[in-house]
């Protein structure tokens, strides 16, 4: 997540406590849980991305849950090559399965 996961957290607080005003504080403990980190300092990115499938209707959960889709980062991406070949001019093209991953590069 970026720095935008920040403002996101602060919109969902401000329903929260403005939903649950003389509530049970249990029931906020529940929704405040996706923001809670790790023993390593991570958040947990599924209990995060959860809270844009609850359909609200109230504009400050809207930005919020924007905040949380403006947050996101794209951290691995993976290339891949797709190979065909024929064995005569004539024949169909046959994919040839070829991983980078496994290859075993020894380095001088």
């Amino acid at each position: 997540f970026g720095p935008e996961i920040q403002a996101a957290q602060t919109l969902i607080h401000s329903c929260l406590n403005r939903w649950s005003e003389g509530a049970n504080a249990n029931l906020k403990a529940v929704v405040l849980d996706a923001f809670d980190v790790d023993k390593q300092g991570s958040m947990n990115v599924g209990k995060i991305l959860a809270l844009r499938r609850l359909e609200i209707d109230d504009e400050e959960w809207q930005r919020g849950m924007q905040a949380i889709s403006d947050s996101v980062r794209v951290d691995v991406t993976k290339d891949y090559v797709r190979l065909h070949r024929r064995p005569s001019p004539d024949a169909k093209w046959e994919l040839v399965t070829f991983d980078l991953s496994k290859l075993d590069v020894a380095t001088t």
